[in-house]
């Protein structure tokens, strides 16, 4: 069975465009109900990042983390940090760029994705160049062997369909 990790993004871009509380409401019951499952979680480094204005998303960001959707990261090992270092630095980002992708929340979500083998969840794209002053998850994961896959190829995998009712 596939495990997934959920990126910032997908909560920030879900609520305020494609998937709005409003507009879609289906999408917040799945990942309420994915939940409760331990195939699909984040990190609480993600939780942390998650400073929303509205008042939805907060509610939503907040029952997750009381059915410990956010994994801590004290559990990721030395190891996977320096395997993810060591890409870095492969790749040739500038000391800026890995500077502050180390201080956010991708650089756990990777470390944990390489350690535990989940597959990241993100809506950021994959660049055809490497741009060193910005790290890119689906580039890194690449480097790093870790499947990335945007949110509709979740939805497709999970076998979840929103339809419409009259």
């Amino acid at each position: 069975m596939e495990k997934y990790l959920i990126d910032t993004n997908i909560f920030i871009e879900s609520a305020y465009r494609f998937y709005a509380f409003d507009i879609c409401p289906g999408f917040w019951d799945f990942l309420n109900k994915a939940s409760n499952s331990k195939n699909i979680k984040s990190i609480i480094k993600v939780y942390e990042e998650l400073q929303p204005d509205k008042k939805e998303l907060e509610n939503f960001k907040e029952e997750l983390r009381n059915k410990n959707f956010f994994l801590q990261i004290e559990n990721i090992k030395y190891e996977s940090y320096e395997k993810v270092s060591i890409a870095l630095q492969k790749m040739k980002y500038s000391k800026e760029a890995v500077n502050k992708f180390s201080s956010g929340a991708d650089y756990f979500l990777i470390a944990l994705a390489y350690q535990e083998s989940y597959i990241i969840v993100t809506h950021e794209s994959k660049s055809k160049t490497i741009l060193k002053n910005q790290v890119k998850i689906p580039n890194l994961c690449e480097q790093l062997d870790i499947e990335c896959i945007d949110i509709a190829e979740f939805l497709r995998r999970e076998k979840v369909q929103f339809i419409l009712k009259e």
